[in-house]
């Protein structure tokens, strides 16, 4: 491809497969993006390989836990997002949470809380920028620990 990446036309595309998502299997979905992936292949910007990957490593993780796929996948879906990385920190607390309802739902609440400890940890680094993100994990740390009842 020689033209520049359009980001917004990509975002787009990628939130019109999870808008339309609802009453198709996991693995429908997970073909959808691979093809919206492959249409992308030929980017030669390494910044925008990077950004669409991610993108739709987050996306796959949204169905993952929305169509409530087993512990193990999400799990690994999860931690593949952590291992690449996020484009956006938003991206990162909104992952968190989700899948520490996830975890939760599933009856591993210690799994849940450390993955919220170990996100507040990163976030206290980022100084400033983060502070509004922060407040939102220790809410949900406060909800997590609070009993059921």
């Amino acid at each position: 491809m020689s033209r520049a990446f359009d980001y917004d036309a990509f975002l787009r595309r990628s939130l019109s497969i999870i808008a339309h998502a609802r009453g198709k299997s996991f693995a429908r979905v997970t073909r959808e993006l691979d093809a919206l992936g492959q249409e992308y292949e030929g980017i030669r910007d390494s910044a925008a390989r990077k950004y669409i990957r991610r993108d739709l490593d987050r996306r796959l993780l949204m169905i993952g836990i929305e169509t409530s796929r087993p512990p193990a996948l999400v799990d690994r879906l999860y931690n593949r997002n952590v291992r690449r990385g996020f484009n956006e920190l938003h991206a990162e607390v909104a992952s968190a949470i989700e899948y520490a309802d996830y975890c939760r739902e599933h009856d591993n609440g210690p799994k849940a809380l450390r993955v919220l400890l170990n996100v507040r940890k990163r976030l206290g680094a980022k100084r400033g920028i983060a502070s509004g993100f922060l407040r939102t994990i220790e809410e949900s740390i406060r909800r997590l620990e609070k009993p059921e009842g």
